[in-house]
């Protein structure tokens, strides 16, 4: 059984590489083209202020604005000022930049910019530890992907302690740098639940919820694989997202329960693991509609204590609680 077991997760792991493949193609279709325009006009800009640039690139992608990239030719005595490689590359391109990426590799430079985007998120967090032990059964993570997207994740592994620990954080460690290298959620997803799936002979399962924030247009796209319901508050009305799925560890192919919106400024998104979702739900709804003046940090945290104090009468469980709002870049 054992060895049927794994023979299956091994072809399923060759599919998934099928599917990194396919992601990369799709990576690479995604780019609408080149700026050589724009290029030129960085380049004659950088010279004019006395640098050598052996190279530069605009690339313009479907949703995630505008990339230059530039290699500077460095010696001992150059010294490169973000702050004038933004204000020279905002003035060249026509466009607003978040502060340049550096990296270097022999005697070259390179530099790495985005279009700042429309959008950002103020994020906040917190958790709470079952019977206030020293290892959380529930992980969290959150980060910008360098495509355009800031990405929220929740996994809850099973029961509590140590063991579900070890299986929140596998797969939150997992899918995020899964995606952070540019993979689809899809396709990160099956890689995780393979990984799950041979870690040992005991079951390890684990619930995935993921959220992924469009800084450009807005669009907010969640997906859940056995998680509980996010909150959506838009325009001062609350939607409560439930998403029936399975969690990762129990079949070989796993699969995403998906749903779309679409946000703006001061909007509202609140992620929780199971342990807040004690009696009626009326109370979260209620903190969350009218909720205006706090910051998110301080949402998340006040969810996090009430539902503390609603499992007094009741067995005690991990909690964690995202709350993120939307505000206008600049």
């Amino acid at each position: 059984h054992r060895i049927t077991a794994v023979r299956s997760v091994v072809a399923g792991q060759f599919a998934g590489l099928s599917d990194i493949l396919h992601d990369l193609s799709l990576e690479f279709a995604a780019v609408e083209g080149y700026d050589e325009a724009r290029a030129e006009r960085v380049i004659e800009a950088l010279s004019a202020e006395g640098l050598t640039v052996a190279d530069c690139s605009c690339r313009t992608g479907e949703i995630s604005g505008m990339t230059v990239e530039i290699e500077i030719v460095v010696g001992k005595k150059t010294a490169l000022s973000k702050t004038l490689l933004l204000r020279v590359v905002n003035r060249a391109c026509g466009r607003y930049f978040e502060s340049p990426e550096l990296s270097f590799e022999g005697d070259r430079a390179r530099v790495v910019m985005c279009e700042m985007p429309l959008y950002d998120l103020e994020i906040g967090s917190a958790q709470h530890v079952c019977d206030n032990g020293e290892l959380c059964g529930d992980c969290l993570n959150y980060f910008v992907n360098g495509a355009g997207s800031t990405v929220a994740l929740i996994s809850d592994g099973m029961g509590c302690g140590g063991r579900a620990a070890v299986d929140a954080n596998m797969a939150v460690s997992i899918m995020s740098k899964l995606c952070k290298a540019g993979l689809s959620y899809d396709c990160a997803l099956a890689v995780t639940n393979s990984s799950l799936m041979i870690k040992s002979e005991e079951e390890s399962l684990a619930t995935m919820d993921l959220m992924d924030f469009n800084c450009f247009t807005g669009r907010v796209g969640l997906m859940k694989a056995g998680a509980c319901t996010t909150y959506i508050k838009k325009n001062g009305k609350l939607m409560q997202k439930e998403m029936p799925s399975l969690p990762l560890g129990i079949l070989n192919e796993a699969r995403f329960s998906k749903e779309d919106v679409v946000l703006t400024k001061d909007d509202w998104i609140v992620m929780v693991s199971d342990g807040v979702m004690i009696g009626s739900p009326e109370w979260i709804e209620r903190l969350i509609l009218t909720w205006r003046e706090g910051s998110a940090e301080q949402l998340a945290a006040q969810i996090v204590k009430e539902a503390q104090k609603r499992r007094k009468n009741d067995h005690d469980d991990d909690i964690t609680a995202i709350a993120m709002r939307v505000v206008e870049n600049g």
